[in-house]
């Protein structure tokens, strides 16, 4: 209180005597705002900057503003998220004449099958076992990973409930390397396994979707 007037309520001055903290604070803050200069390597203008010790704001002129944060508090910044990966569903299909399959859609993949494949003599000696291998590799084939088809004994067990037996899948794959369906690009090390090439198929260009 200075001279019955409070040093928080302004509206009490008169013009008497000295003006109160908060308005001395006032006009300071108008005098910085309409007559700021420019700041040399720091930009056009001058702009608020953050206490470190209270978080208040300070502008140019105020007693820490030289030692306050230099990120402006007028604008916030928000961080933009990266665009969403476009990634397609596997599509099902149910069997039917009503249901056919396109062949030229980025929505589903397919394996072309040649007569000339269909109708070898070679195609009929295959085995039953063998048959399942085959159209499994080719279930594995994107257009673009020919040579990298795996054929584990954990995947046909899956797609056709095979058993525990892996000489029956060695089998089935030797069979179809000795009639030249497939060749293996690469043997099994480790835990991991080996690859494998249909051989009437090439990589076409992949394509970025």
């Amino acid at each position: 209180m200075i001279d019955g007037i409070s040093e928080d309520d302004p509206s009490q001055w008169n013009g008497d005597s000295p003006p109160p903290p908060v308005l001395r604070k006032r006009r300071r803050l108008v005098k910085d705002r309409t007559d700021r200069e420019p700041m040399s390597g720091k930009g056009d203008s001058m702009v608020p900057r953050v206490s470190k010790r209270t978080g208040e704001v300070l502008y140019p002129g105020d007693a820490e503003y030289d030692k306050a944060e230099l990120q402006p508090t007028v604008a916030t910044t928000t961080k933009k998220r990266a665009p969403k990966k476009l990634t397609l569903k596997k599509q099902r299909w149910t069997p039917g004449v009503d249901h056919p399959l396109p062949t030229n859609s980025r929505e589903w993949s397919w394996t072309p099958l040649h007569h000339a494949l269909l109708e070898s003599r070679e195609f009929s000696k295959l085995r039953f076992k063998e048959l399942q291998v085959f159209i499994h590799l080719m279930a594995r084939f994107r257009g673009h990973n020919n040579g990298k088809l795996t054929a584990t004994l954990r995947e046909l067990q899956r797609r056709f409930h095979w058993g525990d037996s892996p000489d029956t899948l060695k089998r089935a794959l030797d069979g179809l390397i000795a009639k030249k369906f497939i060749r293996r690009t690469r043997d099994p090390f480790g835990a991991a396994p080996a690859w494998y090439e249909l051989s009437w198929l090439t990589n076409r260009l992949k394509k970025e979707h």
